[in-house]
């Protein structure tokens, strides 16, 4: 199996940007509850 056939780089980066958004969403989540939190305080 050809590791850099163009199929298996799509879904690579695929996954990677797929990661990448959750990751960026829970911080930015995080940082928002928490803001919250301190302000509601």
């Amino acid at each position: 199996m050809d590791q850099l056939s163009p199929e298996n780089i799509v879904m690579r980066v695929s996954h990677f940007v797929l990661w990448v958004f959750q990751a960026v969403f829970a911080i930015k989540d995080s940082f928002f509850y928490g803001d919250l939190r301190l302000n509601s305080l």
